[in-house]
């Protein structure tokens, strides 16, 4: 069976074009805080299959808390990846659509993570948006909390 040059034409362009179509739509933001600061909380939306990026440069042995608070539950996630990984690699060390909306925890090495906050495939689909505050502290190791109850 013989297809028209013209057939062949058409699907070779679709086959190109097929995985941009789907692509995620993804930006990044450099995580900042203020002067003396060790805290900060982003105040953001994604739709649809849009994720945001959040790097974040910290030292090995320094405590990270990362508190995501969604507008609609269970349908913002955020995944956290060492220095080095990238989203899409099976090398996240945190996945919040398995663990939750907060992670506490020490980090292992010196370096830029990355943070990336997502939908769930099943909310993307709908386009459906998610408004959240992510909350992000880094501490020092050695920093305790002080508490007014003493």
């Amino acid at each position: 069976m013989r297809f028209p040059g013209f057939f062949i034409t058409i699907l070779s362009a679709l086959l190109l074009i097929a995985p941009f179509a789907i692509a995620e739509d993804s930006r990044t933001a450099e995580v900042l805080f203020d002067e003396g600061a060790n805290s900060t909380t982003i105040t953001d939306q994604i739709a649809g299959y849009q994720n945001v990026h959040y790097t974040v440069r910290a030292r090995s042995g320094q405590q990270i808390t990362v508190d995501l608070q969604a507008e609609n539950e269970h349908i913002a996630y955020f995944n956290i990846y060492p220095p080095g990984k990238a989203p899409g690699s099976a090398e996240a060390m945190y996945i919040g659509s398995i663990y939750g909306s907060q992670f506490k925890g020490e980090l292992p090495e010196d370096g830029v993570y990355l943070i990336q906050v997502y939908q769930m495939r099943s909310a993307a689909r709908r386009n459906a948006m998610a408004k959240y505050k992510l909350t992000i502290t880094i501490k020092n190791h050695h920093t305790k909390e002080i508490s007014s109850d003493n």
